[in-house]
């Protein structure tokens, strides 16, 4: 059965929208990304007790709870924080994916200034020694995947942590996607 589950998994890349209110993931070979809020929450009370991402939907009264973000106007700020997070989506109680065995599609910031990027990439080799990365905006992907639709398209990035106007949209067949514009041939 382990056989058939890396078999399945080959070629496949893990695909990662870090928002600031959830976390989209799942893989190229998944039909629906799974949604899980990007948030870790302590206990006021009892200091051992917290709560990870979708965690927090079994808590009856979260008024007894300190909430924190990885995430700071859509910045990531907190890598402790985040990488905690992230081991529970990758762990047995939500998804079950083993990071190092697929290279990773994982979305960052427009504008993210590089000191952020490079302590991402980091985190990504080291902590969980992906063999593969690939960054890009998430604009960058709606265009990609509108691509393949007739017409002209336009992206807005609108989240928890950051507002902004993804690349204006061209004729399609006559387009290609760069970071951070679509140009026409």
């Amino acid at each position: 059965e382990k056989e058939k589950e890396k078999e399945r998994m080959s070629g496949v890349v893990l695909v990662l929208d870090n928002g600031a209110a959830s976390v989209k993931v799942g893989t190229t070979a998944d039909a629906v990304p799974h949604v899980i809020p990007n948030i870790y929450a302590k206990s006021k009370k009892r200091s051992k007790l917290h709560f990870v991402g979708s965690e927090i939907d079994s808590v009856r009264d979260p008024s007894g709870l300190n909430f924190l973000r990885p995430l700071d106007r859509g910045y990531p700020t907190n890598w402790d924080l985040q990488t905690q997070i992230w081991d529970f989506i990758f762990g047995a109680n939500a998804l079950r994916i083993c990071p190092r065995e697929q290279p990773w599609l994982l979305t960052e910031p427009l504008l993210c200034p590089r000191s952020l990027s490079n302590t991402c990439d980091e985190v990504v080799f080291e902590a969980y020694q992906a063999p593969a990365l690939h960054k890009t905006a998430a604009p960058t992907l709606a265009l990609h995947y509108l691509q393949r639709r007739p017409g002209d398209h336009t992206t807005v990035t609108s989240g928890g942590g950051v507002e902004g106007t993804g690349a204006p949209g061209v004729e399609t067949k006559r387009a290609r996607v760069e970071y951070p514009a679509v140009l026409e041939r």
